[in-house]
């Protein structure tokens, strides 16, 4: 696998990938009352990944992995040191859209929701603390060492790099808390997000760089 950063050619691609692998996520699964048919609920999390993925292109990076030309590993990662993305971006980006998938108060509500999912990563204090966003492998290369390869290698020596000594994340999937355990993360709290009747549990892990 070769490491690589974000080039604009890439969205499409890494749009796809974090769309397949937040289909199946539990705090995606929240909006899934909202269509009748698994595909109308998939083109909504298209949707809203590249509207989110536009806005996060514009404030932190993006790191990939290659594998004969194709992207199959994805990572959105924070620094300190960079801007808040604002509501105004948020609209722009969705401004770019060619359809909504639903009304646009639930957007506005699983935005929020999303937001507060993450709040905790403002309450860590540690030196130089960096954030993982988003972390996505391509399915038919999940259980054969690729994330934690990806992570081992890539994403926490770029971060520490760049300064970064603490990188923190949020999950709300069992499983994906036990790969971060194993790639070195710790549980540091744990809560749950609700939206609507949905309520979803929230763990958030963090780890050293040893940078």
């Amino acid at each position: 696998m070769r490491f690589r950063l974000y080039e604009p050619k890439d969205f499409s691609e890494v749009a796809t990938l974090f769309a397949q692998d937040f289909g199946e996520y539990p705090l995606y699964a929240a909006a899934r009352s909202w269509f009748d048919t698994r595909a109308e609920y998939m083109a909504f999390v298209r949707w809203m990944t590249e509207v989110l993925l536009r806005v996060q292109l514009k404030y932190n990076r993006v790191l990939l992995g290659v594998e004969k030309g194709r992207i199959i590993a994805a990572a959105v990662i924070a620094a300190p040191y960079d801007d808040e993305p604002r509501k105004r971006d948020f609209a722009v980006s969705a401004g770019l859209q060619t359809f909504l998938p639903t009304k646009p108060s639930n957007i506005l509500a699983f935005r929020e929701m999303l937001i507060r999912a993450e709040d905790f990563n403002y309450t860590i204090d540690k030196e130089e603390h960096w954030h993982l966003y988003m972390l996505a492998v391509k399915k038919e290369y999940r259980g054969r060492g690729v994330g934690s390869l990806f992570i081992s290698k890539y994403l926490i020596p770029f971060v520490g790099k760049n300064g970064g000594k603490y990188i923190s994340l949020a999950t709300n999937s069992p499983e994906n808390v036990r790969f971060y355990e194993r790639a070195g993360f710790e549980v540091l709290h744990r809560d749950k997000v609700k939206f609507n009747s949905h309520v979803t549990p929230n763990w958030c892990m963090g780890r050293a760089t040893d940078g």
